[in-house]
């Protein structure tokens, strides 16, 4: 992940660069929508996934053939983040009596 971040930041053109996107509501959400928004990527992130995951395996023959091969993949996430729970690593780890 922080190979490609770093790819991104070097490139010398827009068209140079992985795939580098994020989306997300820009006024929150209350938690009943949260619960809608988590089932609704349950089904159609699982989709999209099982989608690439065909599309690699189209390819595996032509991939084992090279001798020049590195891993990729796509990684999805759902994040929550309440104002009230946002601290440092650092806090978090002291609180856990490991500091």
């Amino acid at each position: 992940v922080f190979s490609s971040a770093a790819k991104n930041i070097d490139r010398d053109s827009e068209t140079v660069g992985y795939f580098d996107r994020m989306v997300f509501a820009d006024d929150g959400c209350s938690d009943r929508v949260i619960a809608e928004f988590n089932e609704f990527i349950k089904e159609r992130g699982q989709d999209f996934l099982e989608e690439l995951d065909v599309w690699f395996t189209s390819r595996k023959e032509e991939s084992e053939k090279s001798k020049d091969r590195k891993e990729t993949g796509v990684y999805m996430v759902h994040y929550v983040e309440d104002a009230d729970d946002l601290g440092t690593l650092q806090e978090l780890l002291q609180s856990r009596g490991q500091s």
